[in-house]
């Protein structure tokens, strides 16, 4: 879509087969740093309400960084994994042995 087409068939696939089980979108409110490694160089080629749309197309478990101060973003994030690998094993650690 980045590229002004449908996305190849063989692109659709290779995400179901590598899709992860939680995705974290960061917050595009912070200052941009420009990069020639990265897709567009020296502007943003897509802000969050693209990816979203992609995450919430796919069905992709996600969570959104609110933070936009660098040093916060990791407490945020921290957080955020935490609880959902609580969740995930929650059954696991309560289960006991008789």
């Amino acid at each position: 879509r980045i590229w002004g087409g449908k996305e190849p068939d063989r692109l659709r696939g290779l995400f179901e087969a590598t899709r992860s089980d939680f995705y974290i979108l960061m917050s595009d409110k912070i200052p941009f740093e420009p990069n020639e490694l990265r897709y567009g160089i020296d502007k943003r080629e897509s802000d969050n309400d693209f990816w979203r749309a992609l995450l919430e197309e796919f069905k992709c478990s996600y969570y959104e960084v609110k933070e936009t101060n660098k040093f916060t973003q990791s407490w945020e994030i921290g957080k955020v994994i935490q609880s959902v690998f609580d969740d995930r094993w929650k059954a696991l650690r309560e289960f006991e042995r008789e």
